[in-house]
């Protein structure tokens, strides 16, 4: 959304966006929401907010962070602007197909629905994680209207609950903060995940960590790159996370 008011109103390309924070869950459950994006230019970038007005017209506000324009980018990937596909597959000690990959979601309490099954394949090494994304059918139509499509970037997202493995752990994790997204190409509806901890030394005492991932397309090219997303894990006690499972990261759109 931030992305998309910016090219409006900048009249030019967003290419990073910097210190996003998640502070409040948005949620649909009673029908739609009117929500608004406001700009504010700075020196060098631009601030962007996302809000909306609760019913007794108080600003609620979901997001902010900022915006950095223009045409190239020249830190592309700190040097790293292409990796093999095959060579990262062949690291790998074990792989999941997506439906199987989902099923440890809903034995979470995950219900992804049809538009954020994006995962076809999953490969996982000692010290990262790997998935073939795919766009849902019925989001094709639509797919030129989006520069970071949710279903492609939430499969990316979701790619990082491979790092654990089948390690006994029953709390999912919630993204709260991003340092840095950097848009290098546009997306494709077909493209690989990448993802690692950035925090090697495990989880603060908060319980929060750190990620860095990327999306490339078929050939290896790097296409978007998340810079130290930093996820804090959620202490829950539903009945369905009674038996062992590995923790998952899920982005606020999760059940959607």
């Amino acid at each position: 959304m931030a992305c998309y008011a910016g090219n409006i109103a900048g009249e030019q390309r967003v290419r990073k966006i910097k210190d996003a924070v998640w502070i409040h869950p948005l949620s649909f459950r009673k029908g739609p929401q009117t929500l608004r994006t406001l700009l504010k230019p700075g020196v060098s970038d631009v601030e962007y907010k996302i809000s909306s007005l609760d019913e007794e017209n108080e600003e609620i506000v979901y997001s902010e962070g900022r915006l950095i324009f223009g045409s190239v980018l020249t830190d592309v990937a700190d040097g790293e602007d292409r990796i093999s596909v095959e060579a990262l597959k062949a690291q790998c000690s074990s792989r999941l197909d997506g439906s199987a990959f989902y099923e440890r979601f809903r034995k979470c309490g995950l219900n992804y629905g049809p538009s954020f099954r994006s995962i076809q394949e999953i490969f996982v090494s000692d010290s990262f994680a790997f998935a073939r994304l795919k766009l849902a059918d019925h989001l094709r139509p639509a797919f030129g209207q989006f520069i970071l499509h949710p279903g492609l970037v939430d499969g990316a997202w979701q790619t990082a609950a491979g790092l654990v493995g089948n390690r006994e752990l029953l709390t999912p994790y919630l993204p709260f903060v991003l340092d840095e997204v950097a848009i290098l190409h546009p997306l494709r509806q077909t493209c690989y995940a990448y993802a690692e901890f950035s925090d090697s030394n495990g989880p603060n005492p908060d319980g929060v960590r750190k990620l860095n991932i990327l999306l490339v397309n078929e050939s290896g090219d790097v296409l978007v790159r998340f810079k130290r997303l930093f996820c804090k894990s959620l202490a829950l006690s539903s009945p369905k996370l009674s038996s062992p499972v590995p923790a998952v990261l899920a982005s606020a759109k999760a059940a959607s």
